[in-house]
Order: structure tokens, then C-alpha cells, then sequence
């Protein structure tokens, strides 16, 4: 079928010595994130263009249309919403809720290693599986640097250390001789049919996210799309990626099948006491749900010994948050947003912060 749209490639009876055939896709580009990012800024032609990083976006207002940041207001004609996770914008809260539901956030996990020079290939590989792995594979001097990931699952629904211990492992034995240096983890978000949500979704809106992890390609595309749709251009991609698009055929279960878990979780969630009365177990540098005067509070020891609660309820839908233990974070297992142990939001799609419960004894 590729080659029938004109797209180079060949089959290749074994990949990777594993004994499974697969498609090569030559004369394939490699970039460094990074770098590409860096000189994308570098091309701003300045007069009125500015780059401000470690800067939050706390609200966006329509009349007239700006962005407010800490005490100023940013002044424009036409917003670009390129969060990762959309936030609410010039929507309104119930429509930004719903397009959230079109939505999943899935956690997945890497790990860059020292491998032997010349033991495989360079270029970038990935499997079909799902969740499936990749690997990408780079030059350097007298080594070669592996960055494998995968191990998938949809954000706070699985047991975070386990999930990287087992991609770690897999590693490990397929190349016994990699050093492994480095390991982190990142949300990829996906649609029900594969495709992201690029365009307007109000006349002075134009929103970006659905990369389903293949942001070089896709977030490259956004930004072209975006400066069209600022210049008064009709992108001929435009029908294709409209966030008002009607599901795809195939996507409908898709859709439904990833939306299950809102109405469950809920439910399960308010019937669940919280896992103590008291805070006697909690040891340093961990976290827990706990049942305080009736409600549920989401309880972190300091290093310190001193204890920072807050609500445990989701300020998104109202779900139940969970501890990520590897990261030190509450995660919300329904749409995917992320706190900080203190209850700072981390990643949307809550915009507000986990209340602050005060105060909390402890002791029976």
C-alpha cells in the first residue's frame, strides 16, 4: 500500500536479528528535537516576536481577546493553544470538557544506554505491538547511544516502577552489554483514530494536540497550519484535522472503549474509603489516600517529616487521584492530569490546583 502512494520502501525478512520481517523506509531524516527547536526560535525575525520560557499561562480572556500571565495581560487578535493538553481557552468549561473526552493520556516510558559501536543499525525502529516499542539509535564517538521506550498504559492506571522496571529489563536482556545511564517518562496523547486535532475551534482559537507521541512530524505540520490559519489561508489538510471532525470508521469503539473508565473510576472511587485513618504509616517521601473527617485527603510526607495534604479529588471531573510513587506526583486516572506532591497542577487537563486540607493530625 505505500508503495502504491509512492512511498519508498522495501521488506526486510529479519529486523534487528529478532527473526520478524519488516518495513524499511529509506532516506529518512533524523532529527534532534532540540536542536530543530532551537533553530526554529533562531529564525524569529523579531519586531514584536518574543520567545518567554518558565512562563504560565493562568487564563485566557475574549473581550478582548488575550492571555493573562501572573499580573499582565498579553494582548492579541488570535491564540494558538499548543499546551500538550488543551486548556479550557475561549471555550467554554462544558465544551472544553467535552472535547477532553475525544482524548487519552497515556503514560510511556524510556531509557537512553551506551551500546557497542556497530551493533546495530542507526536509524529508528518500532514494532506493532500494543503498546509498542521504539528505538532509536545514534553515532557517537567510539559508542553508539540506544534510546528504547514503550511499555504504555493510560496515565495513573498502572503501577508506574513496575512499568519502567520491566521496559529496563527487557533491555537489558536483548543487550546484555548496554550501560544504561538515563530513564524518565512522558505523556503521549491520542485520539480514537489516529489523527491529532489541528485547527480552529473558534474564530480567534486555533488549537494543536493529538500527537499520539509523533510530535517532530505532527507538531511541524500544527505550526504550519497555525501561521496559514493566522494569515487567512485555507490549509488543505484543514478538513482532515479539524477538531470537529466526525469520528473516523473504526474510531466509534475506539472512542467509547477509552471513555469507560470516567464513569467507573467515578463511581468506585466514592465508594472506596481512603486507605488509613491516620498518617502513623506514612513514611518519608511517600504519599496516600487517606479518609480524614470524612473526606478523602491526598497525604505527602517531606523528606522533613512534615506532611503536605490537599484534596484528593480531581479539580478536572472530579475523580479520585492516585500517588505515582516513581515520580512523586498525584495522578488522575480518568483524563490524565498530573500534581505536584504539594498539589501545584502539574499537566492538564485540571487547570486548578488540589485544595489545600488543613489541618491534618496524626496519631490514632
Amino acid at each position: 500500500m505505500a508503495s502504491a502512494h509512492g512511498i519508498e520502501c522495501s521488506l526486510r525478512e529479519d529486523v534487528l536479528g529478532s527473526g520478524v520481517p519488516g518495513l524499511a523506509f529509506p532516506n529518512q531524516a533524523l532529527f534532534h528535537p532540540r536542536r530543530y527547536l532551537a533553530t526554529l526560535v533562531s529564525r524569529l525575525e523579531g519586531n514584536g516576536s518574543y520567545v518567554f520560557e518558565q512562563t504560565d499561562a493562568h487564563e485566557i480572556s475574549q473581550d478582548p481577546v488575550g492571555v493573562r500571565v501572573g499580573k499582565h495581560v498579553v494582548s492579541c487578535r488570535d491564540i494558538i493553544v499548543a499546551t500538550h493538553t488543551p486548556i479550557t481557552g475561549l471555550a467554554s468549561t462544558w465544551g472544553a470538557a467535552l472535547f477532553q473526552t475525544k482524548l487519552s493520556l497515556y503514560t510511556s516510558y524510556a531509557l537512553s544506554a551506551r551500546i557497542p559501536a556497530g551493533l546495530i543499525v542507526g536509524g529508528l525502529y518500532w514494532d506493532t505491538g500494543d503498546p509498542y516499542s521504539y528505538l532509536r539509535v545514534e553515532r557517537k564517538n567510539g559508542y553508539d547511544l540506544a534510546v528504547f521506550g514503550g511499555k504504555d498504559h493510560k496515565t495513573g492506571q498502572a503501577d508506574e516502577r513496575d512499568s519502567l522496571n520491566r521496559l529496563c529489563a527487557e533491555f537489558s536482556d536483548w543487550i546484555p552489554k548496554a550501560r544504561i545511564e538515563y530513564c524518565w517518562s512522558g505523556q503521549v496523547v491520542e485520539t480514537s483514530d489516529g489523527l491529532p486535532y489541528l485547527g480552529a475551534v473558534d474564530d480567534h482559537q486555533f488549537i494543536a494536540t493529538g500527537f499520539a507521541g509523533n510530535g517532530m512530524t505532527f507538531g511541524t505540520l500544527g505550526g504550519m497550519m497555525a501561521a496559514e490559519w493566522v494569515a487567512g489561508i485555507k490549509s488543505p489538510w484543514v478538513d482532515a484535522f479539524s477538531p470537529a471532525r466526525k469520528i473516523h470508521r473504526g474510531g466509534t469503539w475506539d472512542y467509547l472503549k477509552e471513555n469507560k473508565d470516567y464513569p467507573f473510576l467515578l463511581v468506585k472511587d466514592w465508594l472506596m474509603r481512603g486507605r488509613g485513618e491516620t498518617l502513623e504509616d506514612l513514611h518519608p517521601g511517600q504519599g496516600r489516600v487517606i479518609s480524614y473527617r470524612g473526606k478523602k485527603v491526598a497525604a505527602y510526607r517531606q523528606p522533613s517529616g512534615d506532611v503536605l495534604p490537599c484534596s484528593a479529588v480531581c479539580t478536572h471531573l472530579k475523580c479520585t487521584v492516585k500517588w505515582n510513587d516513581l515520580e512523586r506526583t498525584w495522578d488522575c486516572p480518568c483524563h490524565g492530569s498530573r500534581f505536584r506532591p504539594s498539589g501545584e497542577v502539574l499537566t492538564g487537563p485540571a487547570e486548578e490546583p488540589l485544595p489545600s486540607v488543613r489541618p491534618v493530625e496524626e496519631g490514632p
